[in-house]
């Protein structure tokens, strides 16, 4: 759904996969109508991020710590998606 000119942009991110050095964040976006208080779904991105410190060596992240069960099945969404991405980078570098 487009958001409308006048409507706020509302986003709202969550870290959704932990890797050794990486992690994955859901960003969702809704498009709010700001005098009658609806929200549309926009879109839905998903990004990876990489730990890196100062020198810009990858460095670990912090286990992902699960706390609900919207949380594992976020999970798993999200590794379904990291395995399909490593899939596709295989994949490309064959060719």
């Amino acid at each position: 759904v487009p958001i409308k000119l006048g409507y706020f942009i509302k986003l709202v991110a969550k870290i959704v996969y932990v890797g050794r050095c990486s992690m994955m964040v859901r960003v969702r976006v809704w498009g709010e109508e700001p005098t009658k208080n609806i929200s549309d779904h926009c879109c839905t991105a998903f990004v990876n991020m990489i730990a890196i410190d100062s020198h810009g060596n990858k460095i670990p992240v912090p286990e992902l710590i699960m706390e609900s069960e919207e949380d594992m099945k976020d999970v798993a969404e999200a590794l379904e998606i990291h395995k399909s991405t490593l899939a596709r980078r295989k994949k490309t570098r064959k060719l």
